[in-house]
This record gives C-alpha cells, sequence and structure tokens, in this order.
C-alpha cells in the first residue's frame, strides 16, 4: 500500500536548534514490550498511532494485542529499519515517537485547502470511525475528508461545518482517538521574565539580564548563589554557552534569536519586541518602523543558517524563522512548530500567500521585509535537499528545501526586503514591495 505520510523525522544539526521532546515513553507506553496476548489501553494506543503510520489497516481498535497488531508492528519495523520479530519494545516503541506518529493534534483549527502533517493523523482517526474510507493518508484537507468530517459531526450531534474546530477535537479526545501531548517542560522560579530585545552580549548592561540569568539558573547553567545582576559578564556567558552547549546549538555565547527560542520553548522566558521608533509623517503619532535596506545589503546580514525574530507589524506578535536558502529573497522557515502556529494565528489559521509587513530583528539591526505564509517547495517527511516529488503547493518534483523538521510545516516561506525578486519571472514583487515599505514607514 502506498503510504503518504508528512512525518517529523530526525533534522540536520545543523539547522535544528529548538525542540519539544516528549515525556518519558513509560507514561505512555508503561510495559517494556508489547506483544501477543498483552492487552489495555496503551494497546489501543499503540493500534492508533500504527495506523498514524500507516501499518495498521483495519477500522476498528481494540485492546488486545492480535494477529493483526503482530503483523502491523512488523511492517513498521520493516518499513523503519528495526529488527522484523513482531514485538513493539523500546526500540520500536521510542521510532513511533520519534517520527511523530502519535495521535496527538498541535493545532485547534483545520479547515479545507490546509496542508498540515496533522491532517494525515486526523485522517487515520477518521478511519477508525469509519468516516474516511480510504486507508491512504495524506496531508491534504481536500473534498473527500470534509466530506468525513460533516459525517463525523452529524453522527456525534456536533455543528457539521466540515471544519474540524475546538469541539470537533474535544470530542475526539473523549472518544480516546487522540491524546494530548506529554511535554517535558522544565519547572521555571515564579512569573516568567518578559525580554524586550532581539539579542544580549558580553558586556551588555541591562536589566532584562537579570531575566536570562535567572532562565539559566533555571536550566542549571547559572551559579545563582550571589544574586543576579544587570551586567552580562563573563560569568553570564559561560553560562550561556553551557546552555547552548546541552542543546546542540551554536556555542558562541551570544543570547540571540536561536537561543531565545529555545528559551521560550522551555517555559523559561517570553519575548514581546520593543522595535525603533520614527515619526509617522501624516498624524502626528508615533509607529514602529524597519530600516529600508536593500536586499543586497539584507543578504549579507542575515547569512544562510542564521535564525531571525520576526515581528508582525500589525499585531505586534512576534516568532523565529530560520533562513534556510537566499537568492533572489531569503526562503525562511519557522524555527519550531509554536511558531507556526503564532503564525497561523497571524494569518487567519491557514496557509496563504498573502503578504504581510514584517519587521526582521538580528543583532541591533531591525529590517523593514514582507512576508508570506505558504509553505512550497519542501517535504517534511523526505530528507532535506534529496530530489523527491509531490513537493507542497503543488512544486512537483525537484530538490526538498524543507530543512527544519518538526515546525508542523513541509517547505519554504518568502520573506522579502528592498529590491528582492521573485524565482518565476526574476522580477519584483509589487504587492511585497509596498509592504517593505508599510513596514519601514514609507
Amino acid at each position: 500500500m502506498s503510504r503518504i505520510r508528512n512525518c517529523i523525522i530526525s533534522s540536520l544539526v545543523l539547522v535544528m536548534s529548538a525542540s519539544v521532546s516528549f515525556a518519558g515513553t513509560e507514561e505512555l507506553f508503561p510495559k517494556d514490550v508489547y506483544k501477543m496476548g498483552v492487552e489495555g489501553t496503551d494497546v489501543t494506543l499503540l493500534q492508533q498511532s500504527l495506523k498514524v503510520a500507516g501499518a495498521y489497516d483495519e477500522v476498528e481498535l481494540t485492546e488486545s494485542f492480535d494477529e493483526i497488531t503482530l503483523e502491523a508492528v512488523k511492517t513498521f519495523q520493516e518499513e523503519n529499519g528495526l529488527a522484523v520479530d513482531g514485538i513493539a519494545g523500546k526500540a520500536t516503541i521510542s521510532k513511533i515517537i520519534e517520527m511523530g506518529y502519535l495521535p496527538i493534534l498541535s493545532s485547534d483549527l483545520y479547515k479545507i485547502g490546509m496542508e498540515h502533517h496533522d491532517i494525515s493523523v486526523i485522517q487515520a482517526i477518521l478511519h477508525t470511525g469509519g468516516f474516511y474510507k480510504s486507508s491512504e493518508f495524506t496531508n491534504q484537507f481536500d473534498e473527500s475528508m470534509k466530506t468525513a468530517v460533516i459525517a463525523f459531526q452529524n453522527e456525534y450531534d456536533l455543528d457539521a461545518d466540515g471544519i474540524i474546530g475546538k469541539q470537533s477535537i474535544t470530542k475526539f479526545k473523549e472518544l480516546k482517538w487522540i491524546i494530548d501531548a506529554p511535554v517535558e517542560k522544565e519547572e521555571t522560579t515564579g512569573t516568567l521574565g518578559n525580554l524586550t530585545k532581539s539579542g544580549y552580549k558580553k558586556g551588555d548592561s541591562h536589566p532584562e539580564v537579570q531575566i536570562l540569568q535567572q532562565a539559566l539558573a533555571s536550566d542549571g547553567n547559572f551559579d545563582s548563589t550571589e544574586g543576579y545582576t544587570s551586567y552580562f559578564g563573563e560569568q553570564t556567558e559561560s553560562a550561556v554557552i553551557a546552555f547552548q552547549t546541552k542543546y546542540e546549538m551554536d556555542a558562541d555565547g551570544v543570547v540571540g534569536s536561536g537561543t531565545i527560542a529555545k528559551m521560550k520553548n522551555l517555559g523559561y522566558v517570553t519575548q514581546t519586541l520593543v522595535a525603533q521608533a520614527s515619526p509617522a509623517t501624516s498624524r502626528g503619532t508615533v509607529k514602529r518602523f524597519g530600516e529600508y535596506v536593500a536586499w543586497s545589503e539584507a543578504r549579507s546580514l542575515l547569512p544562510v543558517g542564521t535564525y531571525v525574530t520576526i515581528q508582525d507589524f500589525y499585531t505586534g506578535q512576534t516568532f523565529s524563522l530560520f533562513v534556510g536558502h537566499g537568492t533572489l529573497h531569503a526562503d525562511v522557515e519557522p524555527a519550531t512548530a509554536q511558531d507556526t502556529q503564532t503564525m497561523l494565528s497571524i494569518w487567519g489559521g491557514e496557509f496563504t500567500w498573502a503578504r504581510r509587513p514584517v519587521l526582521v530583528y538580528y543583532g541591533d539591526r531591525v529590517l523593514a521585509a514582507s512576508l508570506n505564509f505558504m509553505p512550497h517547495a519542501g517535504r517534511e517527511d523526505k530528507p532535506a535537499l534529496d530530489y523527491v516529488s509531490g513537493r507542497s503547493a503543488g512544486f512537483g518534483s525537484g530538490k526538498n528545501y524543507d530543512l527544519v523538521k518538526g515546525n508542523s510545516v513541509s517547505g519554504v516561506m518568502c520573506l522579502h526586503f528592498k529590491g528582492s525578486r521573485v524565482h518565476a519571472n526574476k522580477k519584483t514583487d509589487s504587492k511585497h514591495q509596498a509592504n517593505v515599505k508599510i513596514a519601514a514607514g514609507l
């Protein structure tokens, strides 16, 4: 059977600096091994996970590890390079979790036209209820899926709008078709501190350095016996390097957007950026604006491999992006699934080519730019830069430009600056350029 699954797989160490890890497998799968004769609700979870992976073809789930489950485990093991014995031990369970096959949803809204790796999870659970007829699961929310969603909603007396929202997701949980993600999070001390700058380095003197020191202490990297200070000295730099080394980041001792994104993801800090202010020319008010720099300069400021913080011009919400490529403009990806969710809220809950003015924070610079929210030319479930077919947004076959794995999107998005061009015709895009000017206050 052809198995189409946009899954979360191991990423290139170079490009993945922020992640969310699941709690110990014993919380979900308390037994050491799952084999013939084992029974329990955790067996049902195993079957549902194997269904999401495309290995368990039966519609109904049970609480018994039977012959059907045995064959499904063997299929999964064979497809993922594991020892094929039909026994789900720690190696098999860990691979299921690592590849994102647990029946977990990362958003609270899914509707027709969306492309998202969670769509295949929803199709699998609707198949469990007998509403989605195909046993081949994709990441596309199409008409056939909308029909299945409406049938499900009618069956359980929900609003039959064909949209998977909070009401439908709550019912999924009641039916035990999906589970809440058990996320590991370090204990923090008191209220989360808020950061207003995009970067901090040795020699800085700022009240928010204390927030960084508290975050580093919470992670076990900063000795707080003598209290906290507002000065970024050698002790703070050493603690930052230890933090970055622990999470396999570029250990340069500088707290930039990537390090801040990791601290946010661990629950140590929040961030509300304050951009430079310039007087508006007509209404006599003050608006946040970025520098109106040409793409040639922006390209040198934001080299490939850079993490940047983005602030939406209209809402003020912030998120982190990874700069993966950059020729005619910057091709970027959300750094984490959390960043994708922030972007979804800004763009109205769906992927779209609509452009928005944004501010790009990197170091001590704030740049005016324009960004769309349509991931394209990539596949989350295939190795980065391999030649693949079926790339996102109808881009067909070609190089897989999806570098960041586990961020809930397939492919890249376009970040434009003054004078940057599109790939289709090698010309500037008037809508992007208009948004860049808006972000620059022009």
